[in-house]
């Protein structure tokens, strides 16, 4: 994640993990078979931090949505999530987020609260829920650098606003 903070995903090798690491180049590909694949690691340990937050009895998946998105904010500010990282995924890969998605990563734990807040219907757009994910976390990395010194519940507020009012323009709200 260092490297990634210091010299962009894209200019960062697998070698220059496997050396930061103290491990060969060839056993970095026995665990990851790209830099994409590391990604989706990280992923999943963030998703299992998110899995130890305590659960709200009743509470809404909109409202619990919000607290994930502040979940991140707070990550952030532990060096967790990196702004540059996520700027140069995002760049890197555009809308095909195949390598940060999938069982147990952030990504699938959006797509299951917002289906349900669809299901509720907190959460209304024609777009489905893996889209909705793609958007909630796309607009994350976006927003991370202008938000990131607000409170994170704060900084959660505003960036669901803005994301709301992308997927009601999207449905022609």
């Amino acid at each position: 994640m260092q490297l990634f903070a210091e010299r962009g995903y894209q200019e960062t090798t697998a070698a220059d993990i496997a050396a930061a690491a103290g491990v060969s180049r060839a056993t970095f590909f026995v665990y990851f078979p790209t830099k994409a694949a590391l990604l989706g690691e990280v992923s999943r340990e963030m998703a299992e931090l998110w899995t130890r937050e305590p659960q709200i009895p009743g509470e809404r998946a909109a409202a619990r949505i919000v607290r994930f998105v502040a979940f991140l904010f707070r990550e952030s500010e532990s060096g967790a999530i990196g702004t540059a990282l996520l700027r140069d995924f995002v760049e890197t890969y555009g809308d095909d987020m195949t390598a940060g998605s999938g069982r147990g990563t952030l990504h699938h734990h959006a797509e299951a609260m917002i289906g349900q807040a669809q299901a509720e219907g907190d959460w209304v757009s024609d777009w489905p829920a893996t889209m909705l994910a793609h958007h909630l976390l796309g607009t994350f990395s976006w927003m991370l650098e202008r938000l990131q010194a607000q409170d994170p519940e704060i900084a959660a507020e505003a960036m669901m606003r803005l994301v709301m009012q992308g997927a009601a323009r999207r449905i022609g709200r």
